[in-house]
């Protein structure tokens, strides 16, 4: 199915899980999943139609604390303005001391124009890496301003861990949890309100106010 007008999703949920359940175990050495880094931002759905740049909420509305950036632009510029994209992104953008005009992709729901409901996590995965190069350690440029996600395949509760003691290059103030996902499903966006995912799961950092 081909998409040449704007069309809002609501995205699926991650489930909550702790870093002490067992299931990370599970999770960890299952081939199928992934561990993903959730930076300290706003999550956003963006747009990429008719000649521009629109950048909506996980909740349906505009979102009006930042309306783009040269930079941003420029490494969004891969993506021809006169087709329609459709990405899940995290923009890091004034939450975290220091951090300013960044966007990091995790996912794509339209490609080139073309909803991609019947690709699984990793095809889309596979389409996003063909528009971004690795450094030598085959890390993705998380400091850029436009970055492709990194993805690790086991030992998520290690990642964690070494993430929030800041051992990535990621100041741990900014690190908000780790998103473990298989890559063989396909999403189940909604059209009313958001779904509670069955291929998403969430390990949050331990703070004052959360315990997952």
């Amino acid at each position: 199915m081909y998409f040449k007008d704007f069309i809002y999703f609501y995205p699926e949920n991650p489930l909550l899980v702790h870093r002490d359940q067992s299931l990370i175990d599970e999770l960890s050495d299952d081939p199928n999943f992934i561990g993903e880094p959730k930076y300290n931002g706003s999550r956003l759905e963006l747009h990429i139609l008719n000649g521009g740049i629109q950048y909506w909420t996980r909740h349906g509305e505009k979102f009006k604390m930042f309306d783009g950036h040269p930079d941003v632009e420029d490494g969004l510029s891969q993506f021809p303005k006169d087709s329609y994209f459709l990405f899940d992104v995290e923009l890091r953008h004034n939450k975290v001391i220091g951090v300013r005009n960044k966007l990091v992709i995790f996912d794509c729901f339209i490609y080139d124009g073309l909803f991609l409901n019947h690709k699984t996590f990793g095809e889309r995965r596979n389409l996003l890496e063909n528009h971004f190069e690795k450094d030598l350690d085959g890390q993705y440029y998380d400091t850029q301003a436009v970055s492709l996600i990194n993805q690790y395949k086991t030992d998520f509760r290690k990642v964690f861990e070494t993430y929030t003691e800041g051992y990535y290059g990621i100041n741990p103030d900014e690190f908000e949890g780790l998103v473990i996902k298989n890559l063989t499903k396909k999403f189940n966006l909604g059209r009313k309100s958001n779904h509670e995912s069955r291929w998403m799961y969430k390990m949050r950092k331990e703070t004052g106010r959360h315990k997952f």
